[in-house]
């Protein structure tokens, strides 16, 4: 969700429509503002900002790569990247995010190149401004962005050495790995999306796995799932269902990993049905 001349916009992850963004007035009346999926197989919007006074979103597409899309404030929205940036390898955008007057998407990548960040300057040039996976494949996305101090920040899913996270260095790269102040590690699930079941990697020590648990939470922030670690468990498989055994929707979920001392942090994840 953002924020853009009072109003609100959401983008949508839907199946079998393909994906929509709607405007909230603010008092009672939501619109639709896209055609679904723009015209084409965009599954999801994950990825929407506003940059120089104007919307854009990011796209999945899993057909011919993902998309960036400026819209006009009226009925227009126009594509303003190479599909995938080049390759059908880049399927989705996870964030968007401005930094230093450019706008900055991180790629999922499923290639096994690794995830890619590009910086949009004008209607026609991105550049990318990072070694696909920052030098390992492993570091498959690009899951979220902010700006410390002046600096563009990345964290990634990583499938075998857990998350990183990554600052840039000067305005053309992102190279310089920032060490987390947690003393414990939590990974993006694998995979992702994912259907049925999906892994749940972590990194906990002796003192913080007493008493610590992975929870699930749906989109509306109701619990649905909660996993007890009494020893230093180094993942969980979740089979996509409720306490209750139920299976669950698709939709996107988040995870979070808690200590006894109330440390805590959070990844999202997509099951697709």
């Amino acid at each position: 969700m953002t924020v853009l001349n009072e109003n609100l916009y959401v983008g949508t992850i839907n199946q079998i429509e393909s994906c929509q963004v709607w405007c909230f007035d603010g008092e009672t009346n939501w619109t639709q503002v896209n055609e679904n999926g723009f015209g084409g197989n965009n599954s999801a919007v994950q990825g929407i900002g506003v940059f120089d006074n104007e919307l854009y979103v990011g796209t999945t597409n899993f057909s011919t790569g993902c998309e960036v899309l400026r819209y006009d404030g009226g009925i227009t929205w126009t594509q303003v990247n190479e599909n995938g940036f080049g390759s059908s390898s880049n399927q989705a955008i996870w964030d968007l995010t401005m930094c230093n007057d450019s706008l900055y998407a991180g790629t999922m990548n499923m290639g096994g190149s690794g995830c890619q960040i590009w910086r949009y300057d004008n209607d026609t040039n991105w550049t990318q401004v990072n070694e696909s996976g920052f030098g390992n494949g492993t570091n498959s996305m690009v899951t979220s962005m902010t700006v410390l101090n002046g600096q563009l920040c990345a964290g990634t899913h990583n499938t075998t050495n857990f998350c990183e996270v990554w600052r840039a260095v000067n305005t053309s790269s992102v190279t310089d790995p920032i060490i987390t102040p947690l003393n414990f590690k939590l990974g993006q699930n694998y995979p992702n999306p994912f259907n049925p079941e999906t892994t749940i990697s972590f990194n906990l020590t002796a003192e913080n796995a007493k008493d610590a648990k992975l929870e699930i939470y749906n989109i509306k922030g109701q619990m649905i799932r909660k996993f007890s670690i009494f020893n230093i468990q180094s993942s969980i498989k979740w089979d996509g269902k409720d306490d209750n055994n139920n299976p669950v929707s698709s939709g996107v979920y988040l995870y979070r990993l808690k200590t006894d001392d109330k440390v805590s942090i959070s990844k999202k994840m997509l099951l697709l049905r």
